[in-house]
């Protein structure tokens, strides 16, 4: 559950991910922790998660994620104990991004 007492993390999409979303390029989440807010967001959007995660509830390596400007480390995909440790501080922001396939 979202409590106001939590910092704010603000996710943010564009693309294609922009459907699942409602078109919210930027939504802001109070959470604990990245694990928390992750599941707050499926939760408010639900047709993101099958989305955004595999089967075994990890991130889809199609995806990328940014934590603020900086590549978030790979065991931030996979594992929720990692996710769950990882706190949020005041102005923090998440980009996902999906690569885009194609060329010659």
């Amino acid at each position: 559950m979202e409590n106001s007492t939590f910092n704010g993390i603000k996710f943010v999409f564009n693309g294609l991910m922009l459907r699942f979303v409602d078109f919210a390029k930027e939504i802001e989440i109070a959470a604990p922790n990245f694990e928390h807010a992750l599941w707050v967001l499926l939760d408010r959007y639900p047709r993101l998660a099958p989305v955004l995660l595999d089967g075994q509830g990890g991130v889809r390596r199609t995806h990328q994620m940014f934590l603020n400007g900086e590549s978030m480390a790979s065991r931030y995909y996979n594992d929720p104990e990692a996710r769950s440790e990882l706190e949020i501080k005041p102005g923090d922001s998440v980009f996902v991004l999906t690569a885009i396939a194609g060329g010659t």
